[in-house]
């Protein structure tokens, strides 16, 4: 992940570059073991800051995504867009998880990434972190409200990019205020019904 470090203070910046730096060197290990106590702790204080949302860290690499959109050599992107969800009920001092099914307790993730034809990964366009009822979840009126959230951003980096786009969704999406969403004409949406 493309992490834009010119946002950051400066001590942030030196901190998280030098982890990555390292993470990057070591592939498959944890976290802890690699950047050690002190380090690890350095990076996790920076995370903490109250301006370190998903939407500012992402956005470097957002940018990055939407070149490698521009400056592929297809004609056609595809752009999926689905939610992902943590089962975090093992962690039991954790506090402000929502209940996603039953007893499991955990948080909500919605992420649209976009491909090649060939299904080659160009990078998130959008990302959006919340647990039901609490952190995160005032940006959507309800939460099937993901899916136009998702179409926006898709809207507002691909749209009028000169290349075909096709939006892809499970049939969750099958919302009509969704399908009769502003979209470009650029933008194809695709959406599993069965």
């Amino acid at each position: 992940m493309e992490l834009s470090l010119s946002n950051f203070d400066p001590r942030i910046s030196q901190t998280l570059s030098r982890a990555g730096s390292i993470l990057v060197r070591y592939p498959g290990r944890s976290f802890s073991s690699v950047l050690g106590s002190s380090l690890r702790q350095s990076v996790s204080n920076s995370f903490q800051k109250d301006n370190m949302t998903t939407e500012f860290m992402l956005q470097g690499h957002i940018s990055s995504s939407v070149k490698r959109c521009l400056s592929s050599n297809y004609d056609t992107l595809l752009v999926a867009q689905d939610s992902t969800y943590y089962n975090l009920s093992g962690h039991k001092k954790m506090e402000g998880l929502c209940t996603l099914q039953g007893k499991i307790l955990g948080s909500v993730q919605h992420n649209v990434l976009a491909m090649s034809p060939t299904g080659c990964p160009l990078g998130l366009l959008y990302q959006h972190n919340w647990t039901r009822g609490g952190e995160g979840s005032s940006l959507y009126a309800c939460e099937s409200d993901k899916w136009t959230s998702g179409l926006q951003s898709v809207n507002q980096h691909l749209g009028n990019c000169g290349k075909q786009v096709v939006l892809i969704q499970d049939r969750e999406s099958d919302i009509l205020s969704f399908m009769a969403s502003p979209r470009c004409k650029n933008i194809d949406l695709l959406l599993r019904v069965y």
